[in-house]
């Protein structure tokens, strides 16, 4: 009859009595000391001993702010610009090879149209959150103040708010949808490769039909010009030997000479003079000469232009044979490449990841706005009916959560503004473009080179250990000194990361970095110098890091689970909080949470910053030496039943 007092009633992992059990339990149990009679509660359970594998020890150190190694001066070298973080369609390329480039200069940009579609959903869910924020804030006003004709207005115009937002939600919801259905430039893209594989394989197989053909004219071709080429060389030969070694100039000085015996002998003959003219023979023998010599040097220059003009046939004829030859491995060559752009195409047609991002947010956003609807009308209904305490505490509750999800909203939006920002390439620093790696309309992944660029200026190159370089991004400042130039800082910047590792000095895996150098360091430093490089990591990294999977979000409020230390007295979750900047969570809301864990673990809300894929950056309401679960951990009962040690309040 006892053990049928008793009232368990469940609360997830945990069992818990009610008022009236524990009640009941009590005069179950004097009853049975009374009567001196053993009775055995069934329903107790040992508490569950959380596995090792499952909790996380927040470490102390985490804070990397500067990392400090040493780096050599280069300067000249080549760096793979890629886009970070993000890949897709290649939509514009805004330079070519041997194009000179200047920091901070376009060079690429990849289609954004998915990410701008989720930053339109993003950008509805902040609406919509802002909406819940103020409503919460004009309901807890409302609540504290009791109706009035003003009260009963705003609430009014926040349904009618509210209203709004849903229709601008329901639209984007529309636009989104409307993008994931609509495949005509991906349609058209893949058509096109399509189409370019068709002709590619039209001419390659004409090639083919027509090679034998075309190389047997080549050789005909290349045969008559070969032994036109040979006749000609040999007249070339006979007449040489016939006039030998004939110069214009000998040619211009036998004119003149033969010009001379004329002149004398004409004076002669129209002089007063009797007999016979003495040049007669001189002018014969002049004459007799540069006839020759003339008519022999034209000739073999006749010969020699001939024997060029067949060599520069040969040549051609030569040439065209060679492309007959290679004019099917050239064209086997362009199908391929067709191949690989129609695969290519394809791959993009059939990924629907971004587009199908987008329709989810959206539709997300359409059911924030429906259920702000809701409360809104509700609210309105509320404004016009007195409130008890238990009202107020309750819209206190309502105005935390609100500014849990604004800020929520904020953070997811800021971060589709920094994923949109790396869909643009562009020049880390100076240089020449030597590469161009892709076209547009080519699907790119995160990290694939799309130019090679020579690096002509000053820049330094420092080897960072793996365990540093999840730290260091593109664009993080550094300083260097040497020790040769005392009192002289030179800045600069990180411009790439090479993602293959090298063996460093101490046998480490470390991983080269490059950064550029300001123009103070010309005339001053030189290739070769060896110095101390500080690079200033990125702001984002304070704090303390714990694994993604640790942070949960209940009921719109951010926390840990956290395991009870024995001996380690827990962070006050009121004031200490509130103090270190940790959004605030109702005590009635903490004891709710706190219910569906197991004993020794209780729910730690925390203020969070920088958000990865892997690890979460914690500004406040944690501990190095504390302990959190590891997601949804399993809770197994111990035969021992052991208990997780309880905490010291």
């Amino acid at each position: 009859m006892a053990e049928a007092g008793l009232n368990m009633e469940s609360t997830g992992g945990k069992r818990t009595l009610s008022r009236k059990g524990w009640v009941a339990a009590g005069i179950a149990v004097v009853v049975v000391l009374g009567a001196g009679t053993a009775v055995t509660l069934r329903a107790v359970q040992a508490a569950p001993v959380i596995p090792p594998a499952d909790i996380y020890t927040v470490a102390s150190g985490q804070q990397v702010t500067t990392i400090q190694t040493t780096g050599t001066v280069e300067s000249k070298s080549e760096s793979q610009l890629a886009f970070q973080n993000v890949g897709g369609i290649v939509k514009k390329l805004n330079v070519d090879v041997g194009d000179h480039v200047k920091a901070g200069q376009v060079l690429a940009v990849l289609d954004d149209s998915a990410i701008q579609a989720q930053m339109e959903a993003a950008k509805a869910n902040v609406a919509v959150a802002q909406g819940n924020l103020a409503q919460a804030q004009a309901h807890l006003q409302i609540v504290q103040d009791g109706p009035t004709p003003q009260t009963v207005q705003v609430a009014q115009a926040q349904v009618k708010a509210a209203e709004t937002v849903l229709s601008n939600a329901q639209k984007a919801y529309q636009d989104a949808l409307n993008q994931y259905n609509d495949r005509t430039a991906q349609k058209q893209q893949l058509v096109a490769a399509q189409n370019s594989v068709n002709q590619a394989k039209t001419a390659l197989e004409t090639a083919q039909q027509n090679q034998q053909s075309a190389i047997e004219s080549a050789q005909k071709a290349l045969e008559a010009a070969q032994n036109k080429l040979a006749i000609d060389q040999q007249n070339l030969q006979t007449d040489q030997a016939l006039y030998g070694n004939i110069t214009l100039e000998q040619v211009q000085r036998e004119y003149q000479e033969y010009q001379t015996a004329l002149s004398h002998f004409q004076s002669w003959q129209h002089g007063a003079f009797g007999g016979a003219n003495p040049y007669q023979q001189e002018l014969q023998t002049a004459e007799q000469v540069y006839q020759s010599d003339s008519t022999g040097y034209y000739k073999l220059q006749a010969d020699q232009n001939a024997v060029k003009a067949d060599q520069a046939a040969v040549a051609q004829a030569q040439q065209a044979l060679t492309q007959a030859q290679s004019s099917v491995s050239n064209l086997q060559a362009q199908y391929q490449a067709a191949l690989n752009a129609l695969q290519t195409a394809q791959e993009a047609y059939d990924d629907r990841t971004q587009q199908q991002a987008a329709v989810d947010q959206a539709a997300n956003a359409v059911q924030q706005a429906q259920a702000q609807l809701q409360t809104a009308k509700a609210q309105l209904e509320q404004v016009l009916h007195p409130q008890s305490p238990g009202d107020i505490h309750s819209a206190q509750a309502g105005v935390s959560t609100a500014q849990a999800g604004v800020q929520a909203a904020q953070a997811q939006l800021q971060q589709l503004q920094v994923q949109d920002g790396f869909t643009q390439l562009k020049a880390p620093v100076d240089g020449v473009i030597t590469a161009k790696n892709v076209s547009i309309g080519d699907v790119v992944q995160p990290g694939q080179p799309v130019f090679t660029m020579d690096v002509n200026e000053l820049h330094v190159f420092v080897a960072v250990s793996e365990a540093q370089l999840r730290y260091v991004e593109v664009g993080d400042p550094i300083e260097m000194t040497i020790s040769a130039l005392p009192g002289q800082t030179f800045k600069g910047a990180v411009f790439e990361i090479d993602p293959k590792p090298i063996d460093g000095a101490s046998g480490m895996t470390e991983y080269r970095v490059k950064a550029s150098l300001d123009r103070s360091a010309n005339g001053k430093l030189k290739p070769g110098m060896n110095g101390t490089v500080t690079i200033h990591t990125n702001l984002k990294h304070q704090g303390t890091m714990i694994p993604a999977m640790s942070l949960q979000n209940v009921d719109g409020y951010y926390g840990v689970y956290e395991v009870a230390r024995k001996g380690v007295k827990r962070i006050d979750r009121g004031t200490d909080a509130a103090a270190a900047g940790v959004p605030p969570v109702p005590e009635n809301e903490l004891n709710k949470i706190d219910a569906q864990l197991p004993d020794g673990v209780y729910f730690q809300p925390v203020r969070i910053g920088y958000q990865g894929n892997a690890q979460v950056q914690v500004t406040a309401g944690l501990r190095p030496g504390d302990q959190v679960l590891l997601g949804a951990a399993r809770f197994t009962v111990g035969q021992d039943g052991t208990r997780p040690p309880e905490a010291d309040d």
